[in-house]
């Protein structure tokens, strides 16, 4: 594929220059059983440049989500309807692609951005083994780039046969999602969108898989969207913060303009607070079948403990 800057005024081609992604005035709309539209995102101006981390911030149904599939126009496979003035990406040879553009669209997709979703499980197909997923995965430009066992090492797996040979449903929440990573960046995407990729796991692994991902992108050199409900490692960690809230979007940069703990997004805390009481149970019985009884027939009494 070809692909040549496109011709505009001056202050067009520095932009271009200093920004990978540009979106201008992206908006989303969903239709209705009615026939009406109804609008999810509201004329966001998108702006990222290579090798930064932004942190997407807000609450649930503000339109996070929505707003990084917009970014390939994954809305448009579920019956969404993205539209921009303009939607330019500048590769690392300085070509711009037009993303309006379905062929350059579909090009994207497939070599410049990837994306990480928060259920590790549901990345891959319980039917096949991990190794032929992986496999699956691997850059087809690149084939004698890094090998799957040194990606084993750069995102802290072991037990690479095991692993390999393994169904997704063998392997613990933690592995799945390193896995996740893995076929990720394995195709060396320089936008790498993170979607609450540690809600599903405990505390402990959550943070050693955001360290991960981090150090990684630091390596790699890619730039992150890390969708988090988390403020102060977003803060920590990023080099803007967008808040997205009912389809709009507020952008803190820098990032120390951004008023920690306002959204009120990071549970972990609320969990730690004392005389809060989450769970109460109240006589609790627990009753074992005998080994006579069958699953679809009559049920004697079991013994209680």
């Amino acid at each position: 594929m070809t692909l040549s800057r496109q011709p505009g005024s001056g202050n067009d081609l520095l932009k271009d220059v200093m920004s990978m992604y540009t979106a201008e005035h992206l908006n989303l709309l969903y239709p209705d059983p009615e026939g009406y539209q109804k609008q999810v995102l509201y004329d966001i101006p998108i702006d990222i440049q290579a090798g930064e981390c932004i942190g997407i911030l807000g609450k649930s149904g503000g339109g996070k989500t929505q707003l990084v599939l917009a970014l390939a126009r994954l809305n448009e496979y579920r019956g969404g309807v993205v539209s921009t003035t303009t939607n330019r990406y500048c590769d690392v040879k300085g070509n711009v692609w037009d993303l309006k553009d379905n062929t350059q669209l579909n090009a994207f997709r497939k070599t410049e951005i990837a994306y990480i979703f928060q259920e590790p499980s549901s990345y891959f197909n319980p039917t096949l083994k991990i190794g032929k997923q992986i496999t699956l995965a691997e850059n087809p430009k690149e084939p004698e780039s890094a090998t799957i066992k040194e990606w084993f090492l750069k995102v802290g797996l072991e037990d690479y046969d095991r692993i390999m040979t393994s169904y997704p449903h063998q392997l613990s929440g933690g592995q799945l999602q390193r896995l996740a990573i893995l076929a990720c960046l394995i195709r060396k995407p320089r936008i790498v969108v993170a979607d609450e990729i540690t809600a599903s796991l405990d505390p402990q692994h959550a943070r050693l898989i955001l360290h991960l991902l981090v150090d990684l992108k630091k390596e790699l050199g890619f730039s992150l969207l890390w969708v988090t409900h988390d403020e102060s490692e977003a803060v920590q960690y990023c080099n803007r913060i967008w808040v997205v809230d009912k389809g709009k979007i507020k952008i803190y940069d820098p990032v120390r303009d951004y008023p920690l703990n306002t959204l009120n997004l990071d549970h972990k805390k609320k969990r730690s607070e004392p005389g809060i009481e989450l769970l109460k149970l109240i006589q609790i019985n627990k009753s074992y079948l005998p080994p006579d009884n069958r699953l679809f027939g009559r049920v004697s009494t079991g013994h209680k403990v």
